[in-house]
C-alpha cells in the first residue's frame, strides 16, 4: 500500500514583503512557495491560471506559518496579490487605514 503523498519541496521560497513590485522568473513546472508576510494571519490571494494552487483550498485564507505553495501550470507572466485588513488601531480615534497588499509578478518561461 502507497503512503500518502507528500507534499512536494519547493524550488523557490518567494518572499513577497521584498519582492513587493518585482519580477521573479521561473520555469513551466516548478513549485514555488510564497512565504506568509508579517501584518496579517488572513489573506486574500488572487493568482492566474498560469500557476496551480498546491496548498488545500480550505488554507488558502490562513495559509500558517508555512505560507501558499503553488505550480507553474503554463508560460506566461501574472500577478500573485496578498491582501490583508488593515492591522487594528488599538489607541482610538483611529484614521482609516488602506489593506495592506503586496504584489509581485511571476514571470514563467519553458523550461530549455
Amino acid at each position: 500500500m502507497e503512503a500518502p503523498s507528500e507534499m512536494p519541496i519547493p524550488s523557490m521560497i518567494i518572499d513577497p514583503m521584498k519582492q513587493n513590485g518585482k519580477v521573479v522568473t521561473i520555469l513551466v513546472g516548478d513549485v514555488f512557495a510564497v512565504a506568509l508576510p508579517q501584518g496579517s494571519s488572513r489573506w486574500k490571494v488572487d493568482y492566474s491560471s498560469v500557476f496551480q494552487p498546491l496548498t488545500p483550498a480550505e488554507n488558502m485564507k490562513e495559509p500558517g506559518l508555512q505560507g501558499w505553495l503553488f505550480q507553474a501550470v503554463a508560460v506566461g507572466k501574472a500577478d500573485i496579490r496578498l491582501t490583508a485588513p488593515a492591522a487594528e488601531c488599538n489607541q482610538p480615534p483611529c484614521p482609516p487605514a488602506p489593506p495592506i497588499t503586496y504584489v509581485f509578478t511571476v514571470d514563467v518561461k519553458m523550461a530549455p
